[in-house]
């Protein structure tokens, strides 16, 4: 692919995050890993690698020889941003970017985050130029039904809501859309280094049981009696910098909601 000017941004991928950032900036080139490799990145200023890697599950996983940090060391040109996770944490709310990180564990989510946070390490070794966002749970309108807010949807059409916090615990979403909009304001300012991603506002678990029922009525809901493994993100780093005010969990649900309910 040849490009006429370098002011362009390459996301790789192909599910709800790289679509979003796709339709929400419409000038960016959207790759799959097969194409990618076809590609020369010095055309591109900016790369994100918005897509799925199976193995950040994997307790064995080799982070030198993975796709990130493969197309990482491709990309030593441009800024490589690197999507990763609020499971690089320990649990507890009001997580900001120096809270205590994650040690090596069994459960699935302690292997994700452990391995995001090498992945972390490794890019920020090689690259000079890199973004790195920590993220929570990544809503919107496409969500899969195997993803924890797709799975809150699907019960719910069926009149059933069941969180796995108490119902004062916090959960923390962020939509695809609002993420697209942040990194897109993100690489316009030229930012470099580690942010959290995430609203100002936070909402309980009640509270998002009451967002849902506005367009599913909810015959059941259940609530965890302990939320001892809660996260939520502080964001008032990424606040310094971007103009968070416009960008609300509550609207987004009730975009992605509107979407649904007519889809």
């Amino acid at each position: 692919m040849k490009l006429n000017c370098k002011n362009n941004v390459l996301v790789v991928g192909s599910g709800e995050i790289a679509l979003s950032l796709l339709s929400q900036n419409p000038d960016w080139v959207l790759s799959n890993h097969r194409c990618v490799e076809l590609l020369n990145l010095d055309d591109f200023t900016c790369v994100i690698n918005a897509s799925f890697d199976p193995g950040y599950y994997e307790a064995e996983m080799d982070i030198h020889s993975a796709f990130d940090a493969v197309l990482a060391s491709r990309c030593i040109h441009c800024k490589y941003v690197f999507l990763s996770t609020r499971l690089v944490y320990q649990p507890r709310l009001d997580l900001c970017e120096d809270s205590e990180k994650i040690e090596k564990g069994e459960r699935q989510s302690e292997i994700y985050g452990f391995n995001k946070l090498l992945m972390e390490k490794k890019i920020t070794s090689i690259h000079s130029d890199a973004l790195v966002l920590r993220l929570p749970n990544i809503i919107s309108h496409r969500t899969k039904a195997a993803r924890y807010w797709g799975q809150l949807v699907s019960t719910a059409k069926q009149g059933v809501v069941s969180l796995d916090v108490s119902a004062e615990g916090v959960k923390d979403f962020l939509s695809a859309d609002d993420l697209a909009n942040i990194l897109a304001k993100l690489i316009e300012k030229d930012c470099l280094g580690i942010f959290n991603v995430a609203y100002k506002e936070k909402i309980t678990a009640e509270q998002l049981y009451e967002e849902i029922n506005k367009y599913m009525p909810i015959n059941h809901v259940s609530y965890a009696s302990d939320d001892k493994h809660e996260f939520s993100l502080d964001s008032k780093k990424l606040g310094s910098i971007v103009d968070l005010k416009p960008f609300s969990l509550k609207l987004s649900i009730k975009n992605i909601m509107e979407i649904l309910c007519t889809s």
